[in-house]
């Protein structure tokens, strides 16, 4: 099967990055997700609260990029007339690395998708909301670096793979 990515229509792709909000705040129901940065530890950090109660804290965000290595935003994944929370962090390293956390916050606070359980973190490719079966339901497609310096080559050379992941089975 031949599938096409990119463009921003159901079944060809959605960058993730297009997602996310542009501001330092979002409020979503009882949720309050905000980003900050403290420059003396060169971190960004997301924290997640409901009703004032911080449900997580994700401080992975570090290096040059300020408060700008840390990036949140809400869309419909899972096809359910409800939107999901992506919060990506960068660890500011040259190609490296990303880290995704997807919550679900309704009916209950879930985490739905860790990105360190998989071989995906570098910033090489684009990231991608995908519905490929066209169900309603999106997968993620990620670079993987798995190959990275694969057989001595420099990390630019090496072959680039992408990885589908489903949230229908999460």
């Amino acid at each position: 099967m031949m599938i096409q990515l990119g463009g921003g229509s159901s079944g060809s792709g959605l960058k993730l990055e297009e997602v996310y909000v542009k501001a330092d705040a979002l409020r979503y129901g009882a949720y309050k997700i905000s980003r900050t940065y403290d420059a003396k530890k060169m971190q960004s950090v997301a924290i997640i609260r409901r009703s004032g109660r911080v449900l997580a804290r994700h401080d992975h965000g570090e290096g040059l990029a300020g408060i700008e290595a840390t990036h949140f935003g809400l869309f419909s994944l899972l096809g359910k007339n409800r939107k999901q929370l992506v919060v990506e962090q960068n660890s500011g390293g040259i190609h490296c690395c990303n880290s995704w956390w997807i919550y679900d916050l309704y009916p209950e606070f879930r985490l739905i998708f860790r990105s360190d359980y998989y071989p995906i973190s570098d910033d090489w490719g684009e990231s991608l909301l995908v519905d490929i079966d066209k169900d309603g339901v999106y997968e993620l497609v990620f670079s993987s670096n798995w190959f990275a310096y694969f057989e001595g080559l420099a990390f630019s050379c090496a072959p680039l793979d992408s990885i589908f992941l489903p949230l229908c089975c999460i």
